[in-house]
């Protein structure tokens, strides 16, 4: 409930005025959340669809079988060709 403030002079509305505000807030509350539920059982009903939907293409469509590909190998680097020249070259 909300507190009202009465300037210096004024009159407080009466108790009949007090309960029809209380009243009116109220229901301008009660619709406010009802409005937010609807919007967000509207959204949850779109997200729904659209799972339902992309499962329906998903089982209509056969899988795609992934290619499979042995990764290349990297060109050895010039240096590594060199150092295990030198070492088969220490070894004799």
């Amino acid at each position: 409930m909300k507190t009202l403030v009465v300037p210096e002079g004024g009159e407080l509305p009466s108790d009949e005025e007090l309960d029809a505000m209380a009243a009116a807030e109220a229901a301008n509350q009660q619709a406010a959340a009802g409005a937010a539920e609807a919007a967000s059982s509207q959204v949850v009903e779109a997200l729904v669809e659209e799972a339902l939907a992309e499962a329906d293409e998903a089982e209509a469509e056969p899988p795609q079988p992934e290619a499979e590909q042995e990764p290349e190998a990297e060109p050895e680097p010039e240096w590594r060709a060199d150092a295990e020249a030198a070492l088969r070259d220490q070894n004799r």
